[in-house]
């Protein structure tokens, strides 16, 4: 499955989150498409251009013009994510992210799994979107789930309209009027590390992973 990620500033969160990225495992080729929103910080620019493909991974870099914005920026980077392939899902990531080295190879695992239609399949369980009962032994069914470290299908996909704020939301709402299952991994195999931002306002601890299996 390609990986959609954006950044913008925040140079000490996305170190982490690109070292964390790069110490993961990658069972079969993967395509990162990583879109910077035009950041400010020269850091952050010199990091990115340092980047290079790691055995399966393979990253293409995006720097955007002028800044678009943190949803629209999203929706672009997924958009061009299912662009270059023929799979059913995309990955949603962003620059506060860190990862347990197996997170990916599990994500891809998981979604081979489900035969019925749904909207997607997180691996980051997190109180902040509750759960409505267990799915399979690996996984559970919730309420909502944002757009973080997200498998999410192209035809649900398809229907976020373009520049749509709170694209995550629009997910949930998209997912819960079509009754599609929303589903996430018991175990975190990701975390949120960012305290502030535009959907992280560091007042609500109640982001963070359950049951992450660390870095």
């Amino acid at each position: 499955m390609n990986i959609a990620m954006t950044c913008y500033n925040r140079y000490s969160y996305l170190l982490r989150s690109i070292k964390s990225l790069f110490n993961s495992n990658f069972d079969e080729p993967t395509k990162l498409y990583l879109f910077d929103d035009n950041s400010e910080d020269p850091k952050v620019k010199k990091l990115l251009e340092s980047l290079g493909s790691k055995d399966n991974l393979e990253v293409n870099l995006i720097f955007n013009k002028k800044n678009i914005g943190c949803d629209p920026n999203m929706l672009l980077s997924i958009k061009e994510a299912f662009k270059n392939t023929e799979e059913n899902f995309v990955i949603t990531t962003d620059s506060d992210a860190i990862y347990n080295p197996e997170w990916y190879n599990n994500l891809k695992k998981r979604t081979l799994e489900i035969k019925e239609k749904i909207a997607g399949v997180s691996t980051f369980n997190t109180p902040a979107h509750p759960i409505i009962k267990e799915y399979n032994e690996h996984l559970v069914e919730k309420q909502s789930l944002g757009g973080f470290a997200l498998a999410i299908s192209r035809d649900l996909f398809d229907q976020i309209p373009s520049n749509q704020p709170s694209w995550d939301w629009t997910f949930t709402k998209i997912a819960q009027e079509q009754k599609l299952k929303m589903l996430c991994t018991k175990d975190s195999y990701a975390d949120h590390i960012g305290v502030h931002g535009v959907h992280s306002t560091g007042q609500d601890e109640g982001d963070k992973a359950q049951n992450f299996l660390g870095e």
